[in-house]
């Protein structure tokens, strides 16, 4: 028996260039300001020194709260029933920590106002702006964000095996094995046309989208106000379940030989 203690910081941007949008930060009262939504570094102003109304102190230089409560408990039992050193039942329960992947940290550097979206149209047969005002810059709108909870993957496994001495060198093992993950990290888009009617007309909002395009997701996205875009957030949502039924035989012979067959039903 013991217990693990993990530490697994978040990643930070080492010139804090990072925004987070966060839905709980919005103002609509700033209406479609790039920076509304968004939470920005401790300390830092980028939104504010491009102009913008938004952007809000974030908890950290990474963004999202740091999860310190990363305790492993282990627990292992073998024992032999009959005394005889023929028999083994061992069984075992453990928390493990993950590590995470550090896509959501990579995704958050494209939000503004640190991207540039220059628009426009041209002639085919010239390089030259065929009327004033056909170019513009755009800060664009927020793309990428991040749950405010302090949360790390994390599997329980457990399992019971009985091993048995068939015959000299040869052994049955058969055992079960179950695995629940929690606080798995996943995306859903959180300007998603939902369920319902949001804009009060009678009209189920996905079928009216389906029906009518991009030109009303100002009515039927939640974050409409940016347009008909998808803002991906990461969360800690996902959850995981396995069952098996485990079993092998294996035979040893000669030297350094030998035989084994297993099967597992999951």
């Amino acid at each position: 028996y013991g217990v693990r203690y993990s530490m697994l910081f978040n990643p930070y941007a080492a010139d804090n260039t990072i925004m987070v949008f966060d839905p709980e930060a919005f103002n609509p009262a700033l209406g479609n300001d790039p920076c509304n939504g968004l939470l920005q570094v401790p300390g830092e102003t980028f939104c504010q020194d491009a102009g913008f109304s938004g952007g809000i102190e974030g908890p950290n230089r990474s963004l999202y709260p740091e999860d310190r409560n990363n305790f492993a408990p282990r627990l292992g039992v073998a024992w032999d029933p009959t005394g005889a050193a023929k028999s083994v039942l061992r069984a075992g329960l453990g928390v493990f920590y993950v590590r995470e992947r550090l896509s959501p940290g990579l995704n958050i550097g494209g939000n503004p106002p640190f991207r540039v979206l220059r628009t426009g149209i041209r002639k085919l047969d010239s390089a030259e702006e065929p009327c004033p005002g056909c170019f513009a810059n755009s800060s664009g709108v927020p793309t990428a964000g991040r749950e405010q909870r302090a949360a790390i993957p994390h599997n329980w496994q457990w399992n019971v095996m009985f091993q048995h001495e068939l015959l000299r060198n040869t052994t049955l093992e058969v055992g079960y094995v179950g695995n629940k993950g929690d606080d798995l990290l996943k995306t859903h888009d959180a300007n998603q046309v939902r369920v319902g009617d949001r804009n009060n007309n009678g009209i189920q909002d996905r079928i009216e989208y389906a029906r009518l395009g991009p030109g009303i997701a100002s009515a039927v996205r939640p974050f409409g106000i940016f347009g008909d875009n998808r803002i991906t957030l990461w969360d800690h949502a996902g959850e995981s379940m396995y069952h098996s039924l485990q079993s092998q035989v294996i035979s040893r012979f000669g030297r350094g030989s030998h035989f084994q067959a297993s099967y597992t039903l999951s």
